[in-house]
């Protein structure tokens, strides 16, 4: 196999790295999407497509010229797979969380607001920025943020509590609300 003639490293712009580990003697690291349909060169079984990550480490002899490369390769394909699921995912809870018709808060465990929606800031009449830097007695006033955190410790970590209480918006009003949490 000769590296100088593999078209996914030149088509993907690696050739120059990869040209630095014979001609300089520096180790190189690249991350190549491989679609092995295309490559005659190197056969994998059962697979059509493969992120890799090579490490080329240049071998020296005595006077400092390269006369081998050794070439670690790991395949990276489930990690960018789970990466690319888990962008997904993101995106479809973000996109269901920004949807919502109901204010959604999503609290730290020390009672910080750590995320919320436009429908809250509507309802409040604050700017999302504000509320992300308030904590829970800042929006409840029935909770001041010692009660609220005695309250969520006490409930289980798999119990939903359901109920009503007030949130006071910008303007110093107050709305009733229904909330469900765990």
């Amino acid at each position: 196999y000769n590296l100088f003639l593999d078209k996914e490293i030149e088509s993907k712009g690696f050739m120059p790295e990869i040209k630095k580990v014979f001609e300089k003697g520096e180790v190189a690291n690249i991350i190549i999407d491989y679609n092995f349909s295309e490559v005659d060169h190197v056969e994998v079984k059962n697979a059509t497509h493969k992120v890799i990550n090579s490490i080329f480490t240049p071998i020296k002899d005595v006077n400092g010229n390269v006369t081998n490369v050794i070439v670690q390769t790991i395949d990276l394909s489930e990690i960018k797979y789970a990466e690319m699921n888990l962008k997904v995912s993101e995106e479809k809870y973000r996109s269901l969380v920004e949807t919502a018709s109901d204010a959604i808060y999503m609290m730290a465990e020390d009672g910080r607001v750590i995320d919320t929606n436009q429908t809250a800031c509507k309802v409040l009449g604050y700017e999302k920025d504000e509320i992300l830097s308030m904590d829970i007695g800042q929006i409840d006033p029935n909770y001041p943020l010692k009660d609220f955190l005695n309250f969520w410790k006490e409930t289980p970590y798999d119990e939903v509590r359901i109920f009503e209480t007030t949130h006071q918006r910008k303007d110093g009003s107050l709305v009733s609300v229904e909330v469900s949490g765990q």
